[in-house]
């Protein structure tokens, strides 16, 4: 309907509309006082002495609500006898007569006879399309009714179906959950019956008798009560705490308890139960069969203590987790390592549990496997009940259920300890081999490297000598005093980076990695083994490839290895006699780093020994010790390199070895 008037000039029988039974919903009392206020506000602000809402209750029309206005001559309950409200409903329509007076059909109006000679009403209508009523004034003078007061009728029009459309919504859905808990019932998926505080069952469905073992004739001829289905001990507390608690509140929160069957045996159940209202001596109660419950939980329990005893007879610590990471359960050798409570070890990530300096990587790994559904894998230490820590290997893996989810963590935690103190003796034992070598190849160097320093030393005391002279002279020739003492300081210096090289390369130092130029510390090394080179007879050449990227590693440790594939490359063309002897060291780069090798023409590698000399002890030299391959390619592996042998054409070896680099600015 929209905001035009009919102006009514005849009270002609109008055309009805179709329409069926007025509804049966009766309006609560809260919205009752909310529309008697809408009335007396109308008629109030259109200062009308009746505003009325009316009510179609075929084949009468009624007044439902209206105004305590004076002189309204409209009491609700009465009915409408009069055409003005009648023809809103038959028509459908907004209706106003501004004078009834002046027109004979509707001068005989019996509401002019009680003096209200003018109307303007609308209808009112439910959500589907049936009238409910209308609202309307009344005038006991001539009355135009302005547009705006249509409008406001019309706006109090609006808000009364609204209220409607509540108003059915909330019945329909009283309606369908009566009709769902009838389906229940009929449907005997759980028991249920009507029961009374004196005991009697009034009603019941098959379900319920199932479970008691009783049958519909027990029923229907009342033969059943509640009393006499609860044993003893049962019924006792029922009467001194149930009963109580639902005169007080209406209804009781589902309990477990048990009834006596039909034969004597007993059956426990799950009971809840209602009043239909507030301090009734009537209610429904649902009754769940627990026989199969029970049995599960016997089952679960003896499950419990068997999946108990296997945790608990694993070598190692076993924790399991909620899909969350909380921790579920431990087994007993995890509460004996750590002498603490479950609740207690359920914090561990905020105890001291784990080693202060490995928690915080702990704690972000494994947050990282629960959000990714991944299994992690932690070395950590935790603390024993004494206040040692001890070195665990830490796995876990996620168990999913059907659907893919995950249901638990299991989590396995191994003392690594001695193994932990074995891979370190280990490491510091190659650590020793590794200076042993360094050492011994400085033993077969010295002779060489006495050379190296000698001849240093011997000219500093040549040009000191010429110095003397110098200042003999009268006068004395001071500049060449001066330039032999230049030299006198050079010769030192070089004498001094020698012994310095030396010093390195045979002081045990704990390993120390930064950047380098790896061509530059090669050269250093050509020059530490020139008299092995020069007392062999060899010809040395390198290929250095310019614009290397620096290299990140412990640079003596890398020295080492291109000294002793030198070494090995001049002692092997040493035993070559005819042929000669020549000895190529180059570096190139490519994208994924550093490519060093060193090329002989010696005698070569047999093909089936090529990767068995650098195992630990092989050797092929008479006294060699069969560590300084092993310990080269330990050194190679640690930097992140591979070191590999292959045969040199036409003759010889070379060995080669990968180092990544650093790129630049990084």
């Amino acid at each position: 309907m929209n905001g035009s008037i009919h102006r009514e000039t005849t009270a002609s029988e109008p055309q009805v509309r179709s329409s069926s039974a007025a509804h049966s919903i009766e309006v609560p009392s809260e919205i009752i006082r909310k529309w008697q206020e809408f009335v007396n506000l109308l008629a109030e602000i259109m200062h009308v002495p009746s505003a009325s809402i009316m009510r179609n209750d075929p084949p009468h029309i009624k007044v439902f609500i209206s105004s305590t206005s004076k002189g309204n001559p409209c009491e609700p309950g009465a009915l409408d006898t009069g055409p003005y409200c009648e023809t809103v409903m038959k028509t459908g329509q907004p209706l106003l007569v501004p004078d009834a007076l002046e027109n004979e059909a509707w001068r005989a109006n019996p509401h002019v006879r009680l003096g209200m000679i003018s109307y303007m009403g609308v209808p009112i209508g439910w959500p589907d399309g049936r009238l409910f009523g209308t609202i309307c004034v009344r005038d006991n003078k001539r009355n135009e009714y302005s547009e705006a007061y249509l409008k406001l009728l019309l706006q109090f029009r609006d808000l009364l179906q609204a209220d409607l459309k509540s108003l059915v919504r909330l019945h329909g859905e009283i309606d369908e959950r009566e009709a769902k808990i009838r389906r229940l019932v009929d449907a005997n998926i759980i028991g249920i019956f009507v029961w009374d505080v004196d005991g009697r069952i009034l009603e019941a469905n098959d379900a319920f008798l199932r479970v008691i073992g009783y049958d519909r004739e027990d029923a229907v001829a009342g033969r059943l009560r509640w009393t006499d289905l609860t044993p003893p001990e049962w019924l006792d507390r029922d009467e001194r705490r149930w009963l109580p608690e639902l005169r007080v509140t209406g209804s009781l929160q589902p309990f477990e308890k048990e009834y006596f069957r039909k034969d004597g045996s007993r059956v426990p159940v799950l009971i809840g139960a209602a009043t239909f209202e507030d301090g009734g001596d009537q209610g429904v109660a649902f009754v769940i069969d627990l026989t199969e419950r029970k049995r599960t939980e016997q089952a679960l329990r003896e499950s419990e203590r068997s999946w108990r005893s296997a945790i608990d007879g694993i070598a190692g610590l076993v924790s399991i987790h909620f899909p969350n990471g909380e921790v579920e359960t431990v087994n007993r050798q995890c509460l004996e390592y750590f002498g603490r409570s479950l609740e207690e070890l359920k914090n561990w990530g905020t105890s001291d549990a784990v080693h202060p300096e490995d928690l915080p990587r702990v704690l972000e790994l494994f947050k990282r496997a629960v959000g990714s559904g991944n299994p992690f894998h932690i070395d950590q230490r935790l603390r024993r009940f004494d206040g040692e820590y001890r070195w665990f290997d830490n796995r876990g893996v996620p168990v999913r259920d059907d659907s893919g989810r995950i249901a638990r963590w299991y989590v396995l935690i191994t003392d690594i300890e001695d193994r932990t103190r074995a891979l370190a003796q280990m490491e510091q034992m190659h650590s020793d081999f590794a200076h042993i070598n360094r050492v011994s190849m400085m033993g077969e160097l010295a002779a060489s490297l006495s050379h190296e320093i000698t001849q240093p030393i011997a000219s500093a005391r040549n040009n000191a000598r010429a110095a003397q002279n110098f200042l003999d002279k009268q006068p004395p020739d001071l500049s060449e005093v001066r330039e032999a003492l230049n030299c006198v300081v050079g010769d030192t210096d070089r004498a001094g980076d020698i012994v310095d090289r030396i010093r390195d390369h045979i002081k045990k130092t704990p390993s120390r990695k930064e950047h380098f130029d790896l061509n530059e510390a090669i050269n250093e090394v050509v020059v530490l083994g020139r008299s092995a080179i020069i007392k062999n007879g060899v010809s040395i050449q390198t290929r250095l490839s310019e614009g290397l990227f620096p290299i990140h590693g412990d640079r003596v440790q890398l020295q080492q290895v291109v000294l002793n594939l030198l070494l090995n490359a001049v002692e092997a063309m040493g035993l070559v006699e005819a042929a000669p002897r020549e000895l190529l060291i180059s570096t190139k780069q490519d994208h994924t780093g550093a490519l060093v090798a060193v090329h002989d023409s010696g005698p070569g590698i047999h093909p089936e020994h090529l990767d068995r000399v650098f195992e630990s002890f092989y050797t092929t030299k008479p006294g060699g010790t069969g560590m300084g391959l092993s310990i080269c390619r330990s050194i190679v592996d640690d930097h992140g390199g591979r070191l590999w042998a292959e045969a040199n054409e036409p003759r010889g070896a070379i060995f080669q070895f990968t180092l990544p680099a650093v790129q630049a600015g990084s």
